[in-house]
């Protein structure tokens, strides 16, 4: 049912975020990070187990992942010092003990050395103690930032000191697109094997060697265009707009429930 209705947005794209990765706002506060990369890994949760189109849940756990690497207010990369590896901007400095404030391992630019790759910093956080600090405080929340680690009285902890479980959020979220096998776990979840013809199409979508029942047509937003319970092995789409969709439904071939999207001319 919270699935269904969405009260929160939590699940699939919602366009009340420029940046593709919306979450509630009161979800920015200190370690806000984490449920960025949590919320991602509940939309693959729902398109593991539910039998609505698992492209719309994969794709916003995708825009999840890319707010971590620069699609986000600021456009930095949320993790320490990845220049070498592709960032443009990335989180300079993180209040760590190793990486403190005026050692070698202060700012990844202008210290010897700079912190260790691949740390995951808090994230901005709305209700930053500092009033006088300006940003953080005082600003929307999504830029709600500052890249520092000075100590107390500034108190940067609330801002960018690590945690491992804000890593972990990260890394297990992100592990959901990275290889295995030659294929990712979402070619798994999105039932890529499903063939159609012709793709793009402008009239008749043809499903190659197989039939499928139950068959939901949605649009790229989620919204139920069309439907069928009998087998069939294609559909007319003429009447469609131009845009992109998702069919989904049960295939008789292959036993199990498949979904692939489609390009409509």
């Amino acid at each position: 049912e919270a699935i269904t209705n969405n009260w929160n947005g939590f699940f699939g794209f919602n366009s009340d975020d420029l940046y593709r990765a919306f979450m509630p706002a009161w979800s920015y506060h200190w370690g806000s990070n984490q449920p960025k990369a949590l919320y991602g890994i509940l939309n693959m949760l729902a398109a593991r187990s539910t039998q609505l189109p698992k492209d719309v849940f994969i794709q916003k756990a995708y825009d999840q992942l890319h707010y971590f690497h620069g699609v986000n207010p600021l456009g930095i990369v949320y993790l320490s010092n990845m220049y070498e590896v592709g960032g443009d901007v990335c989180a300079n400095e993180i209040y760590h003990a190793w990486f403190y404030d005026g050692t070698d391992w202060d700012h990844a630019i202008n210290s010897p050395y700079g912190p260790a790759p691949g740390f995951v910093p808090g994230g901005p956080n709305s209700s930053f103690t500092i009033t006088n600090l300006q940003p953080p405080y005082g600003q929307p929340d999504q830029k709600s930032y500052l890249d520092f680690n000075d100590g107390w009285p500034l108190n940067s902890w609330e801002i960018t000191e690590p945690a491992i479980y804000y890593q972990a959020a990260y890394i297990r979220l992100l592990a959901h697109f990275t290889r295995k096998g030659g294929t990712t776990l979402t070619d798994e979840l999105t039932g890529s094997e499903l063939i159609i013809a012709p793709n793009p199409v402008s009239d008749h979508l043809i499903i190659v060697d197989d039939f499928i029942s139950n068959a939901k047509i949605f649009s790229a937003s989620g919204q139920l265009i069309t439907s069928w319970s009998e087998e069939r092995n294609r559909t007319q789409v003429v009447a469609l707009p131009e845009g992109e969709y998702v069919l989904f439904g049960y295939s008789k071939e292959k036993g199990k429930w498949v979904s692939q999207k489609f390009i409509k001319l």
